[in-house]
């Protein structure tokens, strides 16, 4: 992917995202991840755009550093 076209990455990228929403939908949020104490809604929430939190912008700002895409903190967000 890394040297493929932006056409190209944006449908590749837009159909992951598409088959990522469906998932969520269908799953139980509730249930225990493989990413040790993370429930599938900690990782979806994580992964969603808000106002008070940056994840994507963040992990695009990264990599754009030259950064190895390793996580600030495995640590969960605190559950409300």
């Amino acid at each position: 992917m890394a040297d493929a076209g932006r056409d190209e990455v944006a449908g590749r990228v837009l159909s992951a995202w598409d088959a990522f929403i469906e998932r969520a939908e269908a799953v139980e949020l509730d249930r225990p991840s493989r990413l040790g104490g993370w429930r599938a809604q900690e990782i979806c929430v994580h992964l969603g755009c808000w106002d008070d939190h940056t994840a994507m912008a963040d992990l695009i700002a990264s990599a754009r550093a030259g950064g190895s895409g390793t996580p600030r903190t495995s640590t969960p967000p605190t559950r409300g």
